[in-house]
């Protein structure tokens, strides 16, 4: 590995705040088999739109980030536009990952 790709950031990033809230989830559900999967749709004249949603399994191909035993699932070769950042934000109205 070449010393440029290990200054780079990671693609993926899934801060704390995002895992806590997700593992609070999880847990309102009463379904500890259940892992987050990001996934990108689409592309047209407003780019990509991205998504969440649990699921029980994951597919064979699936990339697995696994933090603090909340799992997060990507397909493998998502149409992403750059680096993505999961995490939580608060603000007056509502609360979201």
């Amino acid at each position: 590995m070449s010393a440029a790709m290990l200054d780079m950031p990671p693609l993926l990033l899934f801060t704390d705040g995002a895992v806590k809230k997700v593992r609070e989830l999880i847990e309102e559900e009463k379904n500890p088999a259940l892992m987050l999967r990001v996934f990108v749709s689409g592309g047209g004249c407003s780019g990509f739109q991205y998504g969440f949603t649990f699921e029980e399994s994951a597919n064979e191909d699936d990339t697995r980030v696994e933090r603090e035993g909340v799992t997060l699932l990507i397909d493998p070769d998502p149409p992403m536009s750059g680096r993505i950042e999961v995490r939580q934000v608060a603000g007056l109205v509502a609360r979201r990952i």
